[in-house]
């Protein structure tokens, strides 16, 4: 038993915190001492009563106390074992508004202090860093005690390191802030790939989670200490409403994700009334003042969490499995803010763990909710693409569908028009014989008769009309009829009817396309002029004809010219071919005409070319 109570004492011994830290050649980095602290609750004590007070408590150099109102007074005994004289006493942490360091001069017998805190700029500190820090000497072999004066709205805690001066700013380079700075690398690249997201779907979800995200980097901007480097620590307790808005954003992204209006209204009713309070919270903490404030703000999280982890689980079990990412995340989200809240209270002693903890899973919750958001976005662009690809699959079918009602269709009309060609071709060639009959009739009648160009004139009215039809007859087109065919196979009718040596008729027509009424209508109308030049022309002269007919513009211009007597309208106004005349002229669109003479009788017509117009 001896010798087992001997060896405890040996471990014991090896293990314990020694209470004057010794200094000695190859140290670099101490931080396992004991210190001692003291509550001045009156805030009033000054260091020689300080000094002179047997009331410290021992404790370890990383230290908890909770929410004080009292300065907190920490006494360091070192001793210099080492060829080294200069050294750096560091905090580890940036937000006491007040944090002097005491010590005692032997060679002016007096109190000396480095007067330190988180208002003070950045240029004017002992040690140029946002921890707080104190550059100070031991001589060889000698010792030392330390006083440091502390006093903060937040929390007391902190961890109390002694460095040798080389290795503190060597270890400098790669410390806490490094931490902080690549966590705002990750949150301001989730941040902005959100707001992509966000305006590709457009989904309410996205933007919240861009609130979250965006307001936890502010909080930990915040509490980094990176606002001393540009002197905006005066900000940071107004700054602490962004612990407010994060959690109303992490609210109202879990109510838009796992759709909590439809399955669990209740919560979503609670959870509305605790982001009010926590709103009204925090307008108070930056209107009014940080405390007690804050204090409220923080149970109000902590029932919006519970509240949050509660309706997710509920949720989950109606069949929702995919919340089992989103309560993963919030469950040690939330286990890492319990503890940091017992740690802030004092009920939790200080380790690494305990003090950094909520902020590493608070960036892994982050982080799982980027992971969930972003298969979420691959989901709902799968269903969209499957989506389309099934309105192009039904589309495509449509138009086969289409396709072949469009063929039915068309062999139907194909089969309707060649039967309604054929019934108009038999109609064209029973009138055209007609026509021949009625010219047959007539000429025999001429035959009797001794007033032969009578009957000569009306067999050239009839073959007018008649001439169409028959071209008809043999065409393709039904609709469009070549005015310069029918004009020139009309001459030739004409020449062969009236069998004058002396006639001459000489044509100059455009290719034009015309209707039916309207191609009928001028061939009555040049076989008229044609008829009353030949019947008034001088018996002594040939008989020379011109018929010009060209397009101008939209218009269809003919002019007829012959080498007679010549015509006045205002004098001959009586005759049938006249009435004729002016009655077809009428039928065509927009006619105009008129008689002139010129080295004999000048017809000209003109009317509106329809078929150019559509």
């Amino acid at each position: 038993m001896k010798y087992l109570i001997s060896i405890f004492l040996f471990i014991n011994f090896l293990y314990a915190n020694s209470s004057t830290l010794v200094l000695e050649d190859e140290f670099s980095f101490n931080e396992n001492f004991e210190i001692s602290y003291f509550k001045d609750s009156s805030n009033e004590l000054n260091i020689q009563e300080i000094a002179n007070s047997n009331d410290f408590q021992k404790h370890s150099n990383k230290f908890s106390l909770g929410y004080l109102k009292d300065t907190i007074w920490i006494k360091v005994d070192l001793k210099n074992k080492s060829s080294k004289e200069d050294f750096i006493l560091s905090l580890n942490e940036h937000f006491y508004e007040k944090a002097n360091m005491y010590y005692f001069d032997k060679s002016e017998n007096l109190w000396k202090v480095l007067e330190n805190g988180v208002f003070t700029p950045i240029k004017e500190r002992n040690i140029e860093t946002s921890k707080l820090a104190f550059n100070f000497k031991i001589q060889q072999n000698s010792s030392q005690t330390i006083f440091i004066e502390l006093k903060a709205k937040y929390p007391y805690f902190g961890n109390i390191s002694v460095y040798s001066k080389d290795y503190f700013f060597a270890s400098n380079l790669l410390n806490i802030d490094s931490f902080f700075i690549l966590q705002f690398g990750i949150l301001f690249i989730i941040i902005i790939f959100n707001l992509f997201l966000w305006l590709s779907l457009k989904e309410k979800v996205y933007i919240y989670y861009v609130g979250y995200t965006f307001f936890a980097l502010v909080y930990l901007i915040n509490i980094s200490g990176i606002l001393i480097y540009f002197d905006l620590q005066h900000y940071m307790y107004k700054l602490h409403f962004s612990v407010s808005l994060c959690i109303i954003f992490l609210a109202l992204f879990s109510i838009e994700y796992f759709e909590a209006n439809k399955y669990f209204k209740a919560s979503v009713f609670v959870i509305k009334i605790l982001i009010l309070l926590l709103f009204l919270f925090a307008f108070m903490m930056v209107a009014v003042s940080y405390s007690p404030w804050n204090n409220y703000m923080n149970h109000i999280i902590t029932l919006i969490l519970i509240t949050l982890i509660v309706s997710s689980i509920k949720i989950y079990r109606k069949g929702q499995y995919f919340l089992k990412y989103y309560i993963f995340a919030i469950s040690i989200y939330f286990s890492s803010a319990i503890i940091f809240i017992l740690f802030l209270t004092g009920i939790l002693e200080y380790n690494y763990f305990y003090r950094y903890a909520y902020l590493y899973f608070l960036s892994l919750e982050i982080i799982v909710f980027a992971l969930i958001l972003s298969n979420r976005y691959n989901i709902i662009k799968n269903e969209q693409i499957k989506t389309q690809n099934e309105l192009i699959s039904l589309q495509i079918n449509q138009n086969k569908l289409l396709e072949n009602e469009v063929e039915k269709k068309t062999l139907k009309l194909t089969k309707l028009v060649k039967e309604r060609e054929l019934l108009v071709k038999e109609v064209f060639h029973r009138v055209k014989n007609n026509f021949h009959v009625i010219t047959a009739f007539l000429w025999f009648e001429s035959k009797k008769d001794d007033n032969k160009y009578r009957f000569t004139e009306l067999i050239n009215r009839i073959k007018s009309m008649s001439l169409i039809h028959e071209y008809l007859c043999n065409s393709n087109d039904l609709i469009d009829i070549d005015l310069k065919e029918y004009i020139d196979e009309l001459v030739k009718t004409i020449i062969q009817t009236y069998s004058i040596p002396t006639l001459k008729i000489n044509t100059n027509i455009e290719n034009i396309n015309l209707e039916f009424e309207n191609i009928m209508s001028l061939g009555v109308v040049v076989n008229e002029i044609i008829s009353n030049s030949i019947k008034h022309h001088p018996k002594e002269k040939d008989i020379i004809l011109d018929i010009n007919c060209y397009k101008k513009s939209d218009s269809v211009i003919l002019i007829i010219v012959d080498n007679g007597l010549g015509f006045d309208e205002n004098i001959q106004k009586t005759g049938l071919g006249l009435e004729l005349i002016k009655d077809f002229i009428n039928k065509l669109p927009n006619a105009k005409y008129s008689f002139y003479k010129e080295n004999g009788t000048v017809f000209e017509l003109s009317f509106k070319d329809i078929n150019n117009e559509n």
